[in-house]
């Protein structure tokens, strides 16, 4: 999960041994794209509390990509700027009675009565020839 996201510092690097078994390449990214999606999909936080924590994942990737030479955090800056839209996106026709098919306009018709509305019609043109 998100590391560090609390904290108020600065991401700063590292200093370790040459060749020792913390030297790793490329850059600690403390978030992952399964991170922003759970957050975007969490039924437990209020939409506001899911806004404040992306914006605060999207500081602290912004202050680390002036690190990144290779450019891993575009991706994952790009995927926060796609939840904090969907976030503040209109939740179209979401909870409504229509949404839920219960509009008599809207709903799918039965198969059946689809046929049987055809063969009446079929009959009522041949009865009027």
């Amino acid at each position: 999960m998100v590391r560090d996201i609390d904290g108020g510092g600065s991401p700063l690097s590292a200093e370790y041994d040459a060749g020792g078994d913390d030297d790793l390449p490329g850059a600690d990214q403390p978030v992952t794209a399964d991170d922003i999606d759970a957050i975007v999909s969490s039924s437990g936080e209020s939409t506001e509390a899911k806004r404040e924590l992306l914006l605060r994942i999207r500081d602290d990737l912004t202050a680390r990509a002036g690190m990144d030479m290779e450019h891993e955090f575009d991706s994952l800056l790009a995927r926060v700027d796609d939840a904090l839209a969907s976030l503040s996106a209109l939740a179209d026709g979401y909870g409504t009675a229509e949404a839920y098919g219960f509009d008599p306009d809207l709903r799918v018709t039965n198969p059946e009565e689809e046929l049987e509305r055809a063969e009446d019609e079929a009959e009522a043109d041949r009865s009027g020839d």
